[in-house]
């Protein structure tokens, strides 16, 4: 959840990682949270997913801005 916290300027700024990077990110962690979850690592699989689905926020705001 820190690293969570830790985007929220990114998300409230004007300045934005590329899209590329934003949507491998989330999609990356997204899927790590679908393995967490498969292992029976329930709050790490939510964790992840959370921080994965904030990542593809970032990517839809930069797209939008095109």
């Amino acid at each position: 959840m820190l690293f969570t916290l830790a985007l929220i300027p990114t998300l409230i700024g004007a300045m934005k990682p590329p899209i590329v990077t934003a949507l491998m990110t989330g999609t990356l962690l997204c899927f790590f949270g679908v393995i967490y979850l498969s292992l029976g690592l329930e709050f790490a699989a939510v964790s992840i997913m959370v921080n994965g689905t904030v990542w593809l926020i970032i990517a839809a705001q930069v797209w939008r801005r095109r």
